[in-house]
């Protein structure tokens, strides 16, 4: 049996996986620490470590972004070093800073202040978002949290040899657990890190170096979206009389925007593996990146691709959605995580859901499931009319607020 926990993260990301089949050992995965994670993941995590019989064996951050990392640093504070968790035991985690990125030579000679100076007007030319009352922690410990996990002893990315997680990776975590990296690919980490040094050099005159100081400034690069900057606009958003005829205009008459940031670029999404299921999570990922992964991986293999449950890519955003992408994967278990009240977009997007419930239902799918774990959906116009009973019967779906999924 596997449970999903998806736990409320306001308008990001916390799950945690606990798997038990039969005599294998239990296996536990959690994926990020989004905002309220304190008060939600935290409260189990400690049960779970109450009597010590129960460990972390993977802790994914997927991706620098604030609404999947909120509570990582204040969580990894409270637990301290590894050999003597006050929470629970971690056995690993898995973090892509820019100490991971070793594709250029960097200089091992300490910084001069002028250097310092300038890396300083680079951060600042990198502003941190505002914090309004649903962000746990401040920017600035959200950065620190690198160093945290380093001096707390915390293995990190040790099944990489602490190299950068990619998707040239198949990670045996148990017996009956395997994890297959999708991505970030090493190309986009390499052209990442490239148009990071570009910045450097270009505007401030840097060469980066081995010291710390810029895992800090990377992360601000990629948690303001890299050389992207503009703001993502609601798709669709805005149409409240949803019926078939008007689902049909949004699935033909909805263009796909695709999503280059580089902090969801660098996502790491993967296939959760045991001896009887397939899971499928997909972070922020860039969908381009997923498609060419499934692909290679699978390229013998019948489509759809048939999932035991699919975390649906950034909160149900259509630009990390793309129809293609679709159309190659299926479940009856569609997770989604937001509570539709970002500052900049709204999530999830009508034409993300048009698309997947509009699809014909393979063989093995009798009906499709949606999760969420918020129960925002009646009060958001753009989803409300998802669960009138017509178009629930006339797509064969269902809405559910479950934030326990049984798998």
């Amino acid at each position: 049996m596997i449970n999903i926990h998806n736990f409320p993260a306001s308008f990001g990301d916390t799950f945690l996986v606990c798997i038990n089949e039969g005599d294998f050992e239990e296996v536990n995965i959690l994926i990020d620490c989004g905002k309220g994670f304190s008060t939600n993941a935290q409260k189990t995590l400690e049960l779970m470590g109450k009597d010590r019989a129960h460990k972390i064996d993977r802790f994914i951050i997927t991706h620098f972004d604030d609404d999947h990392i909120a509570g990582l640093y204040n969580f990894l504070k409270e637990n301290g070093n590894s050999s003597a968790p006050k929470i629970i035991e971690i056995k690993q985690i898995w973090l892509n800073t820019f100490r991971h990125l070793q594709f250029s030579k960097r200089k091992v000679q300490p910084l001069a202040q002028d250097e310092i100076y300038r890396l300083d007007l680079f951060k600042l030319s990198y502003p941190n978002p505002p914090e309004n009352n649903e962000v746990e922690i401040g920017a600035k410990q959200a950065l620190a949290a690198g160093r945290l996990i380093f001096e707390n002893e915390y293995d990190w990315n040790t099944d990489f040899d602490e190299q950068a997680c990619t998707d040239s990776y198949s990670i045996k975590v148990a017996e009956n657990v395997h994890l297959h990296i999708l991505t970030p690919s090493l190309e986009k980490l390499k052209n990442i890190e490239t148009d990071f040094i570009r910045e450097l050099k270009s505007g401030f005159n840097l060469e980066p170096s081995t010291d710390d100081i810029f895992d800090d400034a990377y992360e601000l690069y990629i948690k303001n979206g890299g050389k992207e900057r503009k703001k993502e606009e609601p798709i669709s958003s805005g149409l409240t009389d949803i019926s078939a005829e008007n689902i049909s205009h949004i699935i033909n008459g909805t263009p796909y925007d695709p999503d280059t940031s580089a902090g969801n670029g660098s996502s790491i999404s993967f296939i959760l593996e045991t001896s009887t299921k397939k899971l499928l999570f997909l972070a922020d990922a860039h969908a381009e990146d997923v498609i060419a992964s499934l692909k290679m991986k699978f390229a013998n293999s019948k489509q759809p691709l048939i999932f035991d449950a699919i975390k649906v890519a950034h909160h149900g955003s259509f630009r990390n959605n793309k129809p293609e992408l679709l159309e190659i994967i299926d479940s009856d278990k569609f997770i989604f995580s937001t509570n539709g009240k970002h500052s900049s977009h709204i999530h999830p997007d009508i034409a993300t859901i048009a698309h997947i419930i509009t699809r014909p239902l393979p063989e093995k799918i009798r009906k499709r499931t949606l999760y969420f774990n918020h129960d925002f959906v009646e009060k958001q116009e753009h989803l409300k009319a998802f669960q009138t009973e017509d178009l629930c019967n006339l797509y064969n779906y269902k809405i559910s607020m479950d934030k326990e999924i049984e798998v």
